[in-house]
């Protein structure tokens, strides 16, 4: 009995000691959680429902709200808010064991707005034209039509060439909206031409209502200028008694009253004259003016420009009878070229020692040095009503048509060759010429047209003819070219000219 009582004390007393001396421990805090869910996670403003915020914790002893809301929470519940932006919804749960956070993201969307652009919206065929677009509010973009399937929001392409008129569309969305679109269309202005030879063998001038002016050289030798109207009315300048005819005549241009200037001189060539024909009245020899003295163009009142390239004050202005000389009787070796009715003038005169000849324009009774392309001689050959001046210059690479308009000379490049003039442009601002192939016989020319920063060659814009076109003269505001398909090397007896008018007006 006294053993067992020992026992039982000495129990007793090791509890005791455990205990002050902590050899035991309870059980560590549980860490609260908390989870918090929204009924949708994307919604419309500013016509959105009201959303339902759904929240609960374990192991929490409170809760609050922060960041889109805020104040005291219960351990669980649920709530209705309006969203009014994109907004993030949190709420905090403390506990013995720490805090539990949560969070939402409600995405408020309206719908996108997009754009899309082109850099032109009319081309010739096989062009291309840099699309461009941007959107806002949208997280994805799918194009149509040529665009890509796959768009980023904003960015810009390179369209493939085009053949026909083409309809570029572009759908941007978000999660809520995806009826975002923007469209444009490309026309494609195809200037296929309808060809008509004409009874000459070289065309010089056309004027807008479609009739031309060139020569022909009749088997007897001598050359004869020849008026074709829309008509198709042909009148004939030339040897009246053949064949002992004394006389050839070279037309150089024509206005819109039909009046042809140019040169005559006699089978022996020593004497030269200009000679201005009403053609349907007869012709005045007006100047008897001596070699090499040339008259090159007419504008509709009769004015008249030319010159003595070779002699100091050459360029000069026929006008009422009154002869000007542009630059004053002590000037620089010049030559006037055209006209426009404006009565300014163009041409070249070599202002200095060095031999280069510069482009010129007169207007208003002064004369203003233009320069040249790369510094090298360069040589007008027509003007529009705008002042856009076109001709050809010889550069690094070779010579080259070029274009001066807003103060600058814009090199035209060519078909691929080393050469290439433009001859004529209208006031549109379509340009015509020739060029050389690449890799072609250099005497091998093709007729360009010059629109919408590119240049085509013609016999692509034509049907089928016997011989290519080798030179495009000139343009009216018509769009209609007069070319010539010459065989090389382009003697007016190889040539057939031909009158191109397109399908539709440019």
């Amino acid at each position: 009995m006294r053993s067992q009582f020992r026992i039982i004390a000495i129990s007793a007393v090791v509890a005791l000691l455990m205990a002050a001396c902590g050899g035991g421990s309870s059980p560590s805090p549980v860490a609260p959680t908390v989870t918090l869910t929204s009924s949708v996670t994307d919604v419309s403003i500013p016509s959105a429902p009201p959303v339902t915020l759904n929240w609960s914790s374990t192991n929490a002893t409170s809760c609050t709200a922060s960041g889109a809301w805020s104040g005291p929470l219960g351990l669980s519940g649920s709530q209705s808010i309006v969203v009014p932006q994109t907004s993030t919804y949190t709420i905090s749960c403390p506990g013995r064991g720490g805090v539990a956070t949560a969070s939402v993201t409600i995405n408020a969307w309206v719908p996108p707005n997009v754009s899309l652009t082109a850099d032109r919206t009319s081309v010739l065929p096989n062009e291309t034209v840099l699309l461009t677009w941007s959107s806002q509010n949208a997280t994805e973009c799918k194009g149509f039509f040529g665009l890509s399937a796959t768009l980023p929001t904003s960015g810009s392409q390179v369209t493939a060439p085009l053949t026909e008129t083409t309809r570029f569309l572009l759908i941007c969305g978000n999660p809520v909206f995806r009826a975002g679109t923007a469209e444009v269309v490309v026309e494609v202005a195809v200037p296929k031409f309808t060809a008509i030879e004409l009874p000459m063998d070289s065309a010089i001038d056309l004027n807008d209502a479609g009739d031309v002016v060139g020569q022909r050289r009749p088997a007897g030798g001598w050359s004869e200028a020849v008026a074709w109207s829309a008509g198709a009315n042909v009148e004939v300048l030339g040897c009246p008694n053949p064949p002992v005819c004394y006389y050839s005549y070279y037309p150089a241009a024509m206005n819109s009253t039909r009046t042809v200037i140019g040169r005559v001189n006699n089978r022996s060539g020593m004497s030269y004259w200009a000679f201005r024909w009403y053609v349907g009245v007869g012709v005045d020899s007006f100047i008897n003016i001596s070699s090499p003295t040339s008259i090159t163009d007419i504008n509709d009142a009769g004015q008249i420009v030319g010159g003595n390239p070779y002699a100091p004050a050459g360029a000069m202005l026929i006008s009422d009878g009154v002869v000007v000389y542009l630059f004053g009787s002590n000037g620089p070796v010049s030559m006037a070229s055209a006209i426009n009715n404006a009565s300014h003038i163009t041409g070249y005169s070599v202002p200095n020692a060095d031999h280069i000849r510069h482009v010129f324009l007169y207007a208003d009774g002064a004369v203003q040095d233009l320069g040249t392309l790369d510094g090298f001689s360069s040589f007008a050959q027509d003007i529009n009503m705008v002042d856009e001046i076109v001709g050809s210059a010889d550069t690094a690479a070779g010579t080259r048509a070029f274009r001066y308009a807003d103060s600058r000379f814009t090199d035209l490049g060519s078909l691929g060759g080393t050469f290439s003039r433009a001859n004529g442009i209208n006031d549109a601002g379509q340009i015509v010429g020739t060029s050389t192939l690449a890799g072609a016989d250099p005497q091998a020319q093709r007729a360009f047209l010059h629109a919408n920063d590119r240049m085509y060659d013609l016999n692509d814009l034509v049907g089928p003819l016997p011989l290519p076109l080798s030179e495009a003269r000139k343009i009216n505001n018509a769009g209609q070219i007069i070319a010539n398909a010459c065989a090389p090397p382009g003697y007016a007896s190889d040539c057939h000219a031909y009158l191109l008018t397109p399908v539709s007006p440019p």
